[in-house]
């Protein structure tokens, strides 16, 4: 088993990125609603070995909307980023 296994879901809506349910070893923590005018969901996923070892962090996407047109889309992620820093 490892020593830290986490992720963050967020969501990218008009406003900017929102922060979605969090999970540790895959249960649900704190689960939060999507927003109803979400455009993307990410997960950002962070495992660590050990505690002396370095945190590995990954992105992936989770959901697309299909209803939010890929321009839209395109202007969302260049005006608030591929994923929140």
């Amino acid at each position: 088993m490892s020593y830290d296994d986490y992720e963050v879901e967020y969501h990218l809506t008009p406003s900017g990125w929102m922060v979605g349910t969090s999970y540790f070893y895959g249960k649900a923590q704190q689960e939060v609603q999507p927003p109803s005018d979400r455009a993307l969901t990410v997960i950002r996923q962070v495992a660590q070995a050990s505690g002396w070892s370095r945190e590995e962090v990954s992105w992936s996407t989770k959901w697309e909307s299909p209803d939010t047109p890929p321009d839209v889309l395109k202007s969302l992620i260049a005006k608030y980023g591929e994923h929140p820093s």
